[in-house]
């Protein structure tokens, strides 16, 4: 079943109610299955925090090395002292972001306590498949705020009866959070076969278990498609019940038939809110286009910008079911114009 974005987009206007799942006929086994997930909320608006900028002595705070990012050529982040350079608040400055300091210089300290929720994911993320090789390569994601661990975690996964255990390569820091990434690679066989895993970390806790799907090497592999996974106004999610009705049904599919991988068309989350930060609604507030153009981001609305995306994001990919989709499904996602700043 479709993308129906635009009737939802309207729906504060048109109240003609979606069915909860939408016609089957549009199921055609086994190579498409196609889906939409309909949408979730927009974020909610974050409280502000308070964060405050201190020097550091760059040769004590700054690990050596590089991230592993592909080309990013930055300095490694070091997951107790939080990232080198300026990528504890944004991975990366534009030109157009005005007067920062000198790479190295920033440390930041937020006044404010732990998360109540300190552990996100594990995402599946499908990379590319060759062919000639047979080669299935993709990744999982896990987010541990620094008060659970600072140590890599370990994916422990069981493929044709064999525990192969997965180091994790430490990609990214941000408030608090160390982002931990595990590269996976099969290779594809005669069948069909599912991998089980799990994630282990400090102090021998550990996720509970998940499966997913690699498909035959000659098999038409069964794949679904969603976008516009989110609603503009809380009312009309209210209405139609979140996107968990679709969600549900994705899973029920999923469990009957699984599919190898999950296409995101685009606005996998709706992030509109963001223009109702306070720094950007001063920049709203002058009249003319013209001399807003002319202005550079500053440093406090980067940050606010960045620390909305990130728990926009990490509110939206943990909402029931769809966290399940995302574990147990790998996933290929495009961005759209709501996805990203």
């Amino acid at each position: 079943f479709f993308c129906r974005s635009h009737r939802r987009r309207h729906a504060s206007q048109r109240r003609t109610r979606l069915p909860a799942s939408p016609c089957s006929k549009a199921l055609r086994p086994p190579s498409a299955t196609d889906t939409v997930a309909a949408q979730a909320c927009g974020p909610r608006k974050m409280p502000t925090q308070s964060i405050t900028y201190e020097k550091i002595d760059n040769a004590s705070k700054t690990s050596n090395g590089a991230c592993g990012c592909l080309g990013c050529g930055r300095p490694k982040d070091d997951p107790k002292n939080g990232p080198s350079a300026m990528f504890q608040k944004v991975s990366s400055m534009p030109d157009w972001v005005e007067n920062l300091p000198p790479a190295g210089t920033l440390r930041t300290e937020l006044k404010k306590p732990a998360p109540a929720r300190q552990e996100y994911g594990p995402f599946l993320r499908f990379g590319l498949y060759s062919p000639e090789t047979q080669k299935w390569v993709g990744s999982a994601l896990v987010i541990l705020h620094q008060e659970v661990t600072t140590t890599a975690p370990t994916l422990k996964l069981m493929d044709l009866g064999k525990e192969v255990s997965v180091e994790a390569m430490h990609i990214f820091h941000f408030d608090g959070f160390n982002f931990w990434r595990f590269d996976l690679e099969f290779t594809l066989g005669t069948d069909e076969r599912g991998v089980k895993y799990h994630v282990e970390y400090a102090g021998g806790k550990k996720t509970q278990g998940f499966a997913f799907a690699l498909p035959g090497k000659d098999q038409q592999w069964r794949w679904g498609f969603h976008s516009c996974n989110g609603f503009h106004e809380h009312e009309v999610e209210e209405e139609y019940g979140g996107i968990q009705p679709l969600w549900v049904d994705v899973l029920a599919r999923h469990k009957a038939k699984p599919m190898h991988v999950l296409v995101g068309g685009g606005d996998q989350l709706y992030n509109d809110h963001v223009w109702e930060l306070p720094t950007l609604l001063e920049y709203l507030s002058i009249p003319e286009p013209a001399e807003r153009r002319k202005l550079k981001m500053r440093q406090a609305q980067a940050d606010e910008v960045a620390e909305f995306y990130m728990y926009a994001y990490l509110q939206h990919w943990t909402q029931d079911k769809f966290v399940d989709a995302l574990a147990t499904i790998p996933q290929l996602m495009a961005w759209d114009d709501h996805d990203i700043f």
